[in-house]
């Protein structure tokens, strides 16, 4: 049409280059109709361009066309949408295919920074790999309790975000975030830290809001070397006498390098915490050496020494040797000693002589 007002092709043209795309539902009616805007089915096939996606409040199954943005969005954001990650990660399909099948997918490829926060995840599914080059994953105020399973698929990941959930175990973070520089498990429910001794290149930990009563559910945290910025805020450890102290002299050497709860040492706090360290130390030297001389005094390869005087008998009036080869183990030592006196007894004449008396 020539008319510009029925025209509607620069709207196209402008739609194929839009950048930034924001969908939000609503779970009211629609005006003074019964109509729910997040039951609405729409195509987004013609969003060309979008780099950024954002959902909140809709049903992703009313979504079509969203595998034409698979190839362009490197943002994706979605809210208050979804109770598993399948629903968004598969869209057309229902499942993962096996292996030989891999190449039905299409993968959200350029996916960097992904935002399921606000929803109502309880487990993350495998379909989570099919985002294979997520860098920074926001998965708070979500419902996950137990195991983060498939994170390890994620080997890009730089940051994660499990704040506002109701994780209480974190005991295999170490084989599935080894390379994870920054973590918030913030407002949870651990009692320890055990499961992140080994996530060595992380530098921010927040593990506010906690439930970590002591000194040694966190002692764990001074082997990791980068470590530079530790919350603790909010957990029943804060009320210890002298906690500021007793957490850096976990750190030992590197407590100068962190910050805790948001600001840095004091030189008073370093002095006295390098005396509680030092005496740390010691204490477990004092153990290791104990714990060594133990082992060496039970150690079972220990030679044993054995008098062979004490394996004769008498027989017939004379002493001679056992042969005791066969019945002892093989770590004793058998030394064969004279006897300081050698007597030849006589019973005639109800007299006793003495023929010989060796003396050495």
């Amino acid at each position: 049409s020539n008319d510009p007002v029925k025209d509607l092709s620069h709207v196209l043209d402008f739609l194929c280059h839009v950048k930034y795309v924001q969908i939000i539902g609503c779970p009211d009616n629609f005006g003074s109709s019964t109509i729910k805007t997040q039951f609405l089915s729409f195509d987004v096939s013609f969003f060309k361009s979008v780099e950024e996606l954002e959902l909140d409040c809709v049903q992703t199954n009313q979504i079509t066309g969203i595998d034409n943005l698979k190839k362009t969005v490197r943002h994706l954001s979605i809210h208050r949408s979804l109770t598993s990650i399948r629903e968004i990660a598969l869209s057309s399909l229902t499942e993962i295919p096996p292996s030989s099948n891999e190449w039905l997918i299409s993968t959200w490829k350029l996916v960097t920074h992904l935002d399921l926060s606000k929803n109502s995840l309880h487990l993350l599914d495998e379909s989570l790999k099919l985002f294979c080059k997520t860098e920074t994953l926001d998965l708070s105020y979500n419902l996950l309790e137990t195991t983060i399973d498939h994170l390890q698929h994620l080997h890009f990941l730089q940051s994660l975000n499990l704040s506002n959930n109701r994780l209480h175990d974190v005991s295999d973070f170490n084989a599935r975030v080894g390379n994870i520089r920054s973590l918030d498990l913030s407002f949870n429910e651990l009692i320890t830290t055990d499961g992140l001794s080994r996530l060595y290149s992380l530098i921010t930990l927040n593990l506010s809001s906690n439930k970590l009563d002591s000194i040694k559910s966190i002692e764990l945290l001074g082997s990791l070397p980068c470590l530079e910025n530790l919350c603790l805020k909010n957990n029943p450890l804060t009320r210890i006498v002298d906690y500021r102290i007793r957490v850096f002299a976990v750190f030992h050497n590197r407590a100068k390098d962190v910050w805790l709860d948001g600001q840095m040492p004091d030189q008073r706090e370093l002095d006295r915490a390098a005396v509680i360290s030092a005496m740390s130390r010691a204490k477990q030297n004092e153990a290791a050496q104990a714990t060594m001389l133990v082992q060496k005094v039970l150690s079972p390869t220990k030679p044993v020494l054995l008098s062979s005087s004490l394996l004769r008998q008498k027989s017939n009036n004379n002493f001679k040797n056992i042969n005791v080869a066969s019945s002892c183990p093989s770590n004793l030592s058998i030394i064969e000693k004279q006897p300081d006196v050698v007597l030849d007894t006589k019973a005639s004449n109800n007299t006793i002589s003495t023929e010989e008396t060796n003396i050495s």
